[in-house]
């Protein structure tokens, strides 16, 4: 794993762990740079990749572990990226599911609900 040292590279790692730059980068990154703060949402932004290329997971299982957490904090935007990023990284609808299902267990029909809107989401496209 490289360290990231621009935002080009920071842009190239997004595609490569999410299959898609979210749109909601740029607007953080404007935003922070508005305020001088730059440097700041950077640093953030390069963590966040170590974090996730870091260690022993696949980026299919990182990602199906995203989407879980999305679905249990009832964060659909999260949901919808990392279910179709975990698909894009080899992850199949019924691995979906299945996760679709351990949201359940922990979130109950709000967790549910949103993770099988993410999976419809991600397969619809």
């Amino acid at each position: 794993m490289k360290k990231i040292e621009s935002r080009e590279e920071l842009a190239e790692a997004y595609q490569r762990i999410f299959a898609v730059v979210p749109p909601s980068l740029a607007v953080k990154e404007s935003t922070f740079d508005a305020q001088g703060l730059g440097d700041a949402i950077d640093a953030i932004e390069a963590t966040r990749m170590a974090v996730l290329e870091a260690g022993p997971l696949t980026p299919r299982e990182v990602q199906l572990i995203q989407f879980g957490m999305c679905a249990a904090m009832v964060y659909q935007p999260g949901a919808d990226l990392h279910a179709g990023a975990a698909l894009a990284q080899g992850a199949t609808e019924a691995d979906l599911l299945q996760v679709t299902e351990v949201a359940w267990v922990v979130a109950g029909a709000l967790g549910f609900n949103t993770a099988f809107t993410g999976v419809k989401n991600a397969t619809s496209k």
